[in-house]
């Protein structure tokens, strides 16, 4: 039992079919020029082998320990609307909506063998983003329990720059659990004072429990090539407290050199597939 075998292959398979549509318009300031609908259709089969030990005899550190047999095809179905906006003195193509449903279907496999044993659909997942104005941006998502038959998650977020100082964002968060339901309200925003100096406030609220679940305030301080950020955290509900300094290279923004849990507002189109560029 020194070596773990786990064999596993797949197969992935899409196409894409797309119109275009000779309109344009600057109804409510949403600038127009042209308008190309993509569907993009995606199929992908993959089989994992039951490994010659049982993830059940081992101590579970990580995914590879809880790796056990598969059989799935993952299919799902992308409908990307597009434009025409001016970019640096050219018309360059951008996304004004997108729209992804996808799901798993598991074949049967034999009781004991695997964390899945019975043929059916898995959850039903839904996501749209839109982009009306290239300052505001929404993304909402939702998954649906086929085996219940009910919601389980969905959430809508909503994020600007509404001036040159201020930027807001706003969550909602629906879940269902074997507890209860729980309702989230999320807000976060973002004040630059100057070039060297922001500020910034984050705060949760749980309708089911009436109550404000975290609080953060953050300063941050540009050092050329540094972006220093000190935070400050409160949770009312367990009266505890916290906080933390991070310094993150503005070079690699993702890679901070030090620790923090905070709200991650989502970005546009960073979950959809690739798409070509726009072409007459």
């Amino acid at each position: 039992n020194v070596i773990r075998t786990v064999l596993n292959a797949g197969v992935s398979g899409s196409a894409k079919f797309y119109k275009i549509y000779n309109f344009s318009t600057n109804v409510l300031g949403i600038n127009i020029n042209k308008l190309r609908h993509i569907i993009t259709p995606t199929a992908t089969y993959y089989y994992t082998h039951q490994p010659v030990i049982d993830p059940g005899k081992l101590t579970q550190f990580d995914e590879i320990d809880a790796v056990d047999k598969q059989n799935h095809v993952a299919m799902g179905i992308e409908n990307r609307l597009q434009t025409k906006r001016m970019r640096d003195g050219q018309l360059k193509s951008v996304d004004l909506a997108t729209l992804m449903i996808n799901s798993d279907y598991a074949f049967r496999m034999k009781k004991g063998t695997g964390t899945l044993y019975k043929q059916h659909f898995q959850y039903l997942n839904f996501k749209l983003e839109l982009i009306p104005y290239d300052w505001l941006y929404s993304v909402s998502e939702l998954a649906y329990n086929t085996k219940n038959s009910a919601v389980s998650t969905a959430s809508v977020d909503l994020y600007g720059n509404v001036t040159n100082k201020w930027t807001l964002g706003t969550r909602y968060e629906y879940q269902k659990e074997e507890g209860g339901i729980s309702n989230l309200v999320t807000a976060d925003a973002t004040y630059k004072i100057n070039d060297k100096w922001r500020v910034r406030a984050y705060e949760t609220f749980s309708f089911f429990k009436g109550a404000f679940l975290e609080q953060e305030y953050t300063v941050y301080r540009d050092f050329h090539c540094f972006v220093g950020e000190f935070t400050i955290r409160l949770v009312p509900e367990n009266n505890e407290a916290g906080f933390w300094f991070v310094m993150r290279m503005k070079a690699f923004p993702q890679t901070p050199i030090g620790l923090k849990q905070t709200y991650s507002r989502p970005r546009f189109g960073e979950a959809a597939t690739g798409h070509a560029g726009f072409v007459n």
